[in-house]
């Protein structure tokens, strides 16, 4: 038997035409999906999941405006983003992905593996850069992990583990 989910959220619809709330820019994707490899076979199974993100304001604060003198001092974009309560230069974006593996390769060994991805880039709205914006601080990290793991029953009260494990991670 197979089962899923799949969800998407976003604070668009908002954009301060309802209760003169702001709009962020949160968009939020998810699904996942698991069940046998092979239908009616219950000795392999799977499971896989996955998250998309966008946030044009990722740290959102109250009192956020730009007042118009800025007009002439800062990009449009910028100016208008501050004028509707966003920080500019705060954006997030990234996906995160798994998958699991599960095999019972006979009646005593069972053989599980799994992975791990995700990447985010992010911008860091920082005040002291409120006029240079483009010099702010960036961030971008890429993370990756695997595991597998080995299990022989010897006896109903012996059994032997044998496990492997990756990760890295960049910035």
């Amino acid at each position: 038997r197979y089962s899923g989910a799949a969800e998407f959220t976003t604070d668009k619809p908002t954009d301060k035409r309802w209760l003169n709330t702001p709009s962020f820019g949160y968009q939020n994707a998810d699904m996942a999906l698991g069940g046998p490899i092979f239908p009616g076979n219950r000795r392999t199974s799977f499971f896989t999941s996955g998250e998309w993100r966008n946030q044009d304001d990722s740290r959102p604060r109250w009192g956020v405006k730009a007042d118009e003198f800025e007009r002439a001092l800062l990009p449009e974009k910028s100016f208008d983003m501050l004028s509707n309560g966003l920080q500019p230069h705060n954006n997030l974006s990234g996906w995160t992905m798994q998958g699991k593996l599960s095999a019972r390769v006979s009646d005593t060994v069972t053989l599980k593996t799994g992975f791990l991805r995700s990447e985010n880039d992010r911008d860091f709205y920082q005040h002291s850069y409120r006029y240079n914006l483009r010099h702010a601080p960036v961030a971008r990290d890429d993370n990756r992990s695997f595991h597998a793991t080995l299990t022989w029953m010897l006896s109903s009260k012996t059994f032997l583990t044998l496990s492997a494990n990756s990760f890295s991670t960049g910035y």
